[in-house]
């Protein structure tokens, strides 16, 4: 028999009848049981923890669980819903957890300040019953394996750290984000020390949201790519030190960073990579690979770092300005922002070539996100193409043969928490080569490079583009590849993990193949070059890894929790909750993602007569610690 029980009003969620009902005696219990006859029943959770799914996609996962031998058989039962609440026995010193993560609602509950309501009870509109052979007549409470409290306790962590989830609880996955979102979840996971088998589990519920569902068999396979990695090796350490591969830094980009670190607080592999980015927009259309592609060394570099301290722009400025002092602006256009695609799309109007300088990325991400603005898009799609058009009623938007670069910088902070989920729908992280460095403080006063340094620096980038006008005889220039170095690009190539982190990487190999056989006045790919591509790549791949901005604030969840707040004080015109939520800032998307979500699941109505929102009545009026607040 399940005790103590407590009395609660007929057809009711609550309140108990008893006020004082935790510290109760069985006696007043019982007493006050005879007191209200048919009254509903509250088990309080003294000895007792209560698995409580709150949404289906909770509900999946303990059946997820229980298929896998984690959940063993004990006393259940279903509410009007059909939810099914497991109830075990309470292991010691175990507190109450409520888990909302990965799209899971779930609670966990117990202790005397918990009850939850057991069969025969009634609410407005159905009953609790207990589940099929599983009764407190059919078996005992079971003991719940440690193994499986500590994946709860590992979700309501990851909930609780988490500045956002990864995707939208009620929110379906389009085809051709399914992969990528199922990856990212399947991380954030494995950071919180799950198992294979765990993070199967749950990405096979988090699977039915796909439209269409991956097959089981590609579910796991993302669950057992990511599990090759220690949790420690996925971790988003901000302090830990990414080291660049020294072997990379060579050349006269190589000979160009450390010159200029020796006499500033600049991380040689921000001059490096900026001075290769600057390289392959002056080299745009005049060299590619000898391949049926034909990728231009056009790069997306974003330098990542503490504020302040790691000279990011400093070093942005420097090599800027050394590339001015020497190439003429028919070769060399810089843009030091933009702020719409009709003004991106001006500029193309008057050169082909375009090197969009950022300073502040977040800048740029700002202007991305403005309500009707297609300048993400059109950034988007000159990553890999040549043209962009959008034409609508009042814009007419046609950008042909441009080549665009990026060069821009952000904290590593910022970095992680700009984008918003329309940036990840489209992998627009994935298109940006990061670069994550610090510098330490040598110079007071940097002293002046002497111009003897300088002017041989200067010979350097002379002696390149000669070297590039030699091959490329006013056209284009096909740089071929060694068997052997292709050897050791297509290694790298078929043993790439299937990740949200290593997409386009390859697409970046392409580039870069060419950019660094320049860097060093070779005509060709040679084993030594394809090496360094190859660490290069390996590098960026981890440092994805370390930046994921998968784990950014989630927009969506914000506005909810905004519309949340504003509308428990009472119903709320549509106009006025649009006012009071800012939803001219918030944008469309987001805003119409959150109320869509909100009344989805049923946390909110729409009252259409007289057009105004309001919360559910069991967020209004439910307050108590226990039940199921979904069956109110």
């Amino acid at each position: 028999m399940l005790t103590p029980l407590v009395p609660i009003a007929t057809g009711k969620k609550g309140p108990p009848y008893i006020k004082d009902w935790p510290n109760a005696s069985l006696e007043v219990l019982e007493e006050a049981m005879t007191r209200h006859p048919g009254c509903n029943l509250g088990l309080r959770l003294d000895r007792y923890l209560a698995l409580d799914p709150d949404n289906q996609t909770a509900a999946a996962f303990l059946t997820q669980l229980e298929k896998k031998g984690k959940l063993p058989p004990t006393v259940s039962w279903l509410t009007w819903r059909g939810m099914q609440i497991r109830l075990y026995r309470r292991p010691p010193d175990f507190q109450p957890l409520k888990i909302v993560s990965q799209g899971l609602n779930l609670e966990l509950r117990t202790g005397t300040g918990q009850y939850v309501l057991v069969p025969d009870s009634k609410v407005k509109t159905g009953q609790y019953q207990w589940a099929p052979h599983l009764g407190p007549a059919d078996v005992d409470e079971a003991e719940l394996p440690w193994e499986t409290l500590d994946i709860f306790k590992k979700l309501a962590t990851n909930g609780a750290n988490s500045k956002a989830e990864p995707a939208n609880q009620g929110e379906e996955i389009p085809k051709g984000g399914r992969n990528q979102t199922l990856a990212s979840i399947a991380g954030s996971l494995r950071r919180r020390g799950m198992t294979q088998e765990e993070i199967a589990a749950i990405l096979l519920v988090v699977n039915q949201r796909c439209a269409p569902p991956l097959s089981e068999k590609e579910v796991r396979r993302i669950a057992q790519s990511v599990a090759r990695y220690q949790p420690e090796e996925v971790v988003v350490n901000k302090n830990q030190s990414l080291t660049f591969p020294t072997e990379v830094l060579s050349g006269i980009a190589g000979r160009f960073a450390k010159t200029y670190s020796q006499y500033l607080e600049v991380s040689e592999p921000f001059l490096f990579m900026g001075y290769l980015t600057l390289l392959g927009h002056i080299f745009s259309d005049r060299i590619t690979l000898d391949s049926e592609i034909h990728p231009q060394p056009r790069l997306f570099t974003i330098f990542l770092g503490e504020s302040a301290d790691t000279r990011k722009s400093t070093a942005i400025n420097k090599v800027t300005q050394f590339f001015r002092e020497l190439i003429s602006e028919d070769d060399l256009t810089l843009i030091w922002g933009v702020g719409s695609a009709e003004g991106l799309a001006k500029a193309f109007g008057t050169k082909k070539k375009i090197l969009l300088v950022q300073d502040e990325l977040k800048s740029l991400v700002q202007k991305c996100r403005i309500d009707g603005s297609v300048l993400l898009p059109c950034i988007n799609t000159l990553f890999e193409g040549n043209r962009f058009q959008s034409l609508t009623k009042s814009h007419d938007i046609k950008i042909e043969e441009a080549q665009l670069c990026l060069l821009g910088a952000s904290t590593l902070d910022t970095y992680q928490n700009m984008f918003a989920p329309q940036f990840l729908d489209i992998g627009f992280p994935n298109r940006l080569f990061i670069v994550i460095s610090d510098s330490r403080r040598r110079f007071a006063v940097p002293p002046v490079i002497p111009e003897q340094v300088r002017e041989s620096l200067r010979q350097d980038l002379r002696g390149l583009l000669q070297h590039v006008g030699a091959l490329s005889k006013g056209g284009f220039y096909a740089m071929p590849i060694d068997p052997q170095a292709m050897e050791i690009f297509s290694a790298w190539y078929f043993n790439l993990e299937k990740t949200v982190f290593a997409k386009r990487l390859d697409t970046y190999g392409h580039r870069l193949l060419s950019l660094l056989a320049l860097n060093e006045l070779k005509d060709r790919v040679t084993p030594d070059i394809a090496s360094k591509v190859v660490a290069l790549l390996r590098y960026e791949l981890e440092a994805r890894r370390q930046a994921d901005p998968i784990e950014a604030d989630n927009a969506i969840a914000k506005v909810e929790e905004r519309i949340r707040r504003t509308l428990s004080s009472g119903p709320v015109s549509k106009r006025e909750l649009e006012r009071r939520c800012h939803k001219s800032r918030i944008g469309t998307w987001a805003w119409n993602t959150a109320i869509r979500n909100l009344t989805s699941e049923g946390e909110v109505i729409f009252d259409r007569k007289n057009s105004a929102y309001a919360l559910a009545d069991c967020h209004q009026g439910c307050h108590h610690s226990g039940g199921d607040k979904g069956s109110c």
